[in-house]
């Protein structure tokens, strides 16, 4: 509910029955887990905060990307931007909005804010709405048009749009 903690994809993974974290199983953890947490909140309330960076230090030693999207360009302006960068720390890839890309940053422009993202976390991908998306690839602005349609409801679109990023931008991350 709104203003309380969601559970989130990231952390998903031990309550669809993956509690065993040994070397074995942690390499079948990457096949099968990529973290992706939908509120910032995970990584900085205080009663999620320690099970979020477990979870996200298990997919990394299991290979996997670390994806967030921080969801809240509020809670960024209220915290700021050091604060939430640090918060982010072992993020590989961020989706966030125009706004919250700017807020991050400080820039004055999506594209700008695209740039300086690009040195906090090995992709970053800056939502622009209607207009699509843009990240910045090996040094390059790389901008995609939002396909057009008839939006009737707009609940879950940043989860499908992440549902298509991610393993997009897993594939640019692995290189």
């Amino acid at each position: 509910t709104h203003g309380e903690l969601a559970p989130t994809r990231a952390f998903e993974a031990r309550s669809l029955g993956h509690s065993d974290t040994s070397p074995r199983r942690r390499h079948d953890l990457a096949d099968v887990l990529t973290p992706y947490a939908e509120r910032l909140l995970d990584l900085l309330r205080e009663h999620t905060r320690d099970t979020a960076l477990h979870l996200i230090a298990v997919a990394r030693d299991a290979g996997a990307t670390v994806s967030l999207d921080p969801a809240s360009a509020r809670l960024i302006d209220v915290m700021g931007a050091d604060t939430a960068l640090r918060a982010m720390h072992g993020v590989d890839l961020l989706i966030g909005t125009a706004v919250a890309a700017m807020l991050l940053t400080g820039a004055a422009t999506p594209t700008d804010a695209a740039f300086v993202l690009a040195r906090h976390f090995t992709t970053a991908i800056v939502k622009l709405g209607a207009n699509g998306a843009s990240a910045v690839v090996d040094g390059e602005l790389v901008t995609r048009p939002a396909i057009p349609s008839n939006v009737v409801d707009t609940v879950g679109a940043g989860d499908a749009f992440a549902a298509g990023a991610i393993p997009a931008a897993g594939e640019l991350i692995a290189g």
